[in-house]
């Protein structure tokens, strides 16, 4: 089972109870059993979108990943606001045709570089380890239950039994409240003017300091102005793409090896301190480089992520 969490930044959507769902995927050939348990998913009446899928691997490739944002993103109509589409760098999303449908419904998709989702995607920060925690509590608590009344004999939570428990846990509107100030805690929606940065913690707060991010944004900002005023700026796809600048490639995942979708590694315990500290200084210092630079580098917004 896998499970794709949804977070939301307006505070004022989840208070007024449009929470924001999840969609679960399981191992399985082909649509029968997607088709029965979206039915059940969908006998729960939750309050929120909930979508099943199933994939030979029981983890998303492409197709999955365009199949679920054409499910998920709302369609562009006049009068909606632009919104940000955030994902991980994972190599089955790191196509054009991802932020291009994107685009296409009125979103800008933008990819958390290799190994800084711990740092800066929300989900990890505010939402998943309270749901890690309650659900396999839920999970034990019904296996348990099931063993006695069978009297003995240990029993497995079915794929069911799954989707219930999960949309139990997220059903809850403070656990997407206290996911949603993580939106700040990160850095990732705090004020273009600086009033809001005292509310960065944690990691993000250390990295935020060390490499002047407040400096940099002014900066950026400052060249963004005098292009508007010169009327350079031309809001389209193109133009959009070439102001993301990549994250720096890291060597191992940059391509997708046969069978990435399923690989998982032990976390190998640094030498240092902190752990980002044993990325090369070359690589470092080339980043930098590429962020300080006044060229507007044309590299596609999926490329160059490790």
């Amino acid at each position: 089972m896998s499970v794709t969490t949804v977070i939301d930044s307006n505070e004022d959507r989840i208070r007024h109870e449009q929470l924001p769902g999840f969609e679960v995927m399981f191992k399985a050939n082909g649509k029968k059993k997607a088709g029965d348990l979206q039915k059940y998913a969908d006998s729960l009446e939750c309050p929120f979108k909930l979508s099943v899928v199933t994939g030979p691997s029981g983890s998303y490739k492409e197709e999955d990943l365009l199949a679920m944002q054409d499910k998920w993103l709302e369609d562009w109509v006049p009068g909606r606001r632009w919104e940000a589409w955030v994902g991980d760098a994972y190599a089955p999303g790191l196509t054009n045709n991802i932020p291009m449908q994107c685009w296409n419904k009125g979103y800008q998709s933008f990819t958390h570089g290799g190994g800084a989702s711990m740092v800066t995607q929300t989900n990890d920060t505010g939402l998943h380890k309270p749901l890690r925690s309650e659900l396999s509590s839920l999970q034990e608590e019904l296996v348990l239950s099931k063993t006695l009344n069978a009297g003995g004999g240990l029993k497995e939570v079915t794929d069911e039994e799954n989707i219930l428990l999960l949309a139990t846990v997220l059903s809850d509107p403070t656990l997407h409240l206290n996911a949603c100030k993580c939106f700040k805690y990160t850095g990732t929606t705090v004020a273009f003017d600086g009033s809001e940065d005292w509310m960065i913690g944690a990691d993000a707060k250390i990295f935020w300091d060390e490499m002047d991010m407040r400096a940099r944004i002014k900066r950026e900002l400052d060249k963004l102005k005098e292009r508007h005023e010169g009327k350079e700026l031309i809001w389209n796809f193109e133009n959009v793409q070439k102001k993301i600048i990549p994250y720096p490639k890291r060597g191992k995942y940059d391509a997708e090896p046969e069978g990435m979708e399923d690989e998982a590694v032990e976390s190998v315990v640094a030498e240092h301190e902190n752990p980002w500290e044993e990325d090369d200084d070359d690589v470092e210092d080339a980043a930098a480089e590429a962020i300080d630079s006044d060229e507007e580098p044309y590299t596609h917004l999926m490329q160059g992520i490790g």
